[in-house]
């Protein structure tokens, strides 16, 4: 459940719990209110932003307290429209101006871990929402301590920590501290104010963790796998889903993050990640073809054996046929049945004649 947090009136519309970061070291002091300069025209507000490495594990690759490098997009949270896109400075620090005030707005933060966080071997594409609504000619300042976690003690990081704080020149204060958890797909808020996350915190399901609740009726996360049934400019419909394409929609396909909608086609199986929106429409955020994983890279099935195909993905005239063996070896890479057949990869897909041949050890 979200709830606007605040003092001295209404700021953001953020996630419920609250952790004042005056206290927090590793990338920097609490926020000062931003100067009273440039006033934005009625009807806007400007926000500043800045990104700094937690307390916590090395969340990104970069050296130093500051995260450079790191997108951001702000959208509007009724109709998906991209409001900006920025990417962090050397000092981790964004800029917005001209946002129209008054709205339901989404910060998008996107990132690639330093760690593998969910076990598969490859440092993960993080990507973050965080619901906010900017007074109206105000000059907001926000900051992100972000860091990675080992969120069931095991001694490898596998959840994402944010300690998000706003100030405004209005007076206008919030704050939030959240584990979003790749390992249980939970992401959990420090809802007793303690620090920490145990079982006493809230938490909500988060199968894509982007720091949406799955189940929520407004700015909930959605994600849905499938053939894409139709589409259009404006829209894709997977099953019986139809999202709206909008601005801030990214289509993918491997590590291409710039993929282009007429790349896709009625019929290809496809992964949607969204939102719902204010108004209750689905927003496609990212859409990305079957074969691209999370982490942003196309799936490869080489190496694997026992395929009568000789091994997916085996380079032709490889004589282990994609199998795990080495060229000629009477194991021919495989299990019993693997390494290939006399279609596979190889002179005779598996090496020899024994094919699998996994008997012999």
């Amino acid at each position: 459940m979200r709830k606007t947090i605040y003092t001295n009136g209404a700021l953001g519309v953020l996630a419920a719990g609250s952790l004042l970061l005056a206290s927090c070291g590793g990338g920097g002091a609490s926020v000062p209110p931003p100067g009273n300069n440039n006033t934005p025209a009625p009807g806007t507000a400007n926000l500043s932003g800045q990104l700094v490495q937690g307390n916590g594990a090395k969340a990104t690759s970069s050296a130093g307290d500051a995260l450079p490098g790191v997108a951001v997009e702000l959208i509007n949270a009724l109709t998906g429209a991209l409001q900006g896109s920025q990417i962090t400075d050397g000092l981790g620090k964004f800029e917005f101006k001209a946002v129209p005030s008054g709205q339901q707005l989404l910060v998008k933060v996107e990132f690639t871990s330093a760690k593998d966080l969910d076990g598969n071997g490859v440092k993960d594409q993080v990507e973050l929402f965080f619901p906010v609504a900017l007074a109206d000619q105000s000059i907001t300042s926000l900051i992100q301590q972000i860091s990675l976690d080992d969120s069931n003690n095991d001694g490898a990081e596998d959840a994402v920590e944010v300690e998000t704080e706003l100030n405004d020149d209005h007076g206008h204060h919030a704050t939030e501290h959240q584990q979003h958890r790749h390992g249980d797909d939970t992401t959990v808020e420090d809802s007793n104010h303690d620090g920490q996350f145990d079982a006493n915190d809230d938490q909500f399901d988060d199968n894509n963790h982007d720091g949406l609740p799955d189940d929520a009726a407004q700015l909930g996360g959605v994600e849905l796998s499938g053939a894409i049934v139709a589409l259009s400019a404006d829209s894709i419909t997977v099953g019986d889903k139809v999202f709206s394409i909008t601005s801030a929609t990214e289509f993918r396909i491997g590590a291409n993050h710039h993929a282009t909608p007429d790349q896709f086609s009625v019929g290809q199986q496809v992964k949607v990640e969204g939102f719902t929106s204010a108004s209750g429409e689905l927003i496609a955020s990212e859409v990305k073809d079957a074969a691209t994983n999370d982490d942003g890279i196309e799936d490869d099935h080489s190496g694997q054996g026992g395929d009568d195909n000789g091994g997916v993905g085996g380079e032709p005239g490889d004589d282990n046929g994609g199998g795990g063996g080495e060229p000629g070896d009477d194991n021919g890479g495989g299990s019993g049945s693997g390494g290939g057949s006399g279609s596979g990869g190889g002179d005779d897909g598996g090496g020899d004649d024994h094919g699998g041949g996994g008997s012999d050890g």
